[in-house]
């Protein structure tokens, strides 16, 4: 029977935090992600829970997107070069998520004023506009 292989992922997140943790051949890409919010939220506990926006490989001092229907043929490729990885993960942590909501709130806000106080001059001037017509 074969063994079920397995990699020591070495993952940095843009919030400065970092995580070792295994990586299962044939473990769906959402379980690992869920595995691995589970795990950063039991050892950085300050950050709440996260979402993980992508995975990126650094290559001559760029980092590439890792799309997840590719992160398994990268997992394959990158057995012959690396037995661990070395990845960077873009995360939103819970305080990142309702940052981002009040910011989208205050703009759709500031766009809703915006639009309502040019309204009244607009309606003004075609009535007047139409009454010199007339």
């Amino acid at each position: 029977m074969a063994e079920a292989v397995t990699r020591w992922a070495y993952l940095e997140t843009n919030l400065g935090t970092r995580v070792a943790i295994f990586f299962h051949y044939g473990e769906p890409i959402p379980d690992f992600k869920e595995r691995l919010c589970m795990k950063h939220q039991q050892i950085f506990p300050q950050f709440g829970e996260i979402s993980i926006c992508g995975f990126k490989i650094k290559r001559d001092g760029r980092f590439y997107l890792v799309p997840d229907d590719n992160f398994l043929d990268f997992a394959k490729a990158s057995e012959h070069i690396h037995k661990d990885w070395f990845l960077h993960v873009d995360v939103l942590s819970d305080k990142m998520k309702k940052e981002r909501k009040q910011k989208q709130r205050h703009k759709q806000n500031k766009l809703f004023k915006n639009q309502n106080s040019s309204l009244p001059d607009t309606v003004f001037f075609v009535i007047m506009f139409s009454r010199t017509f007339l």
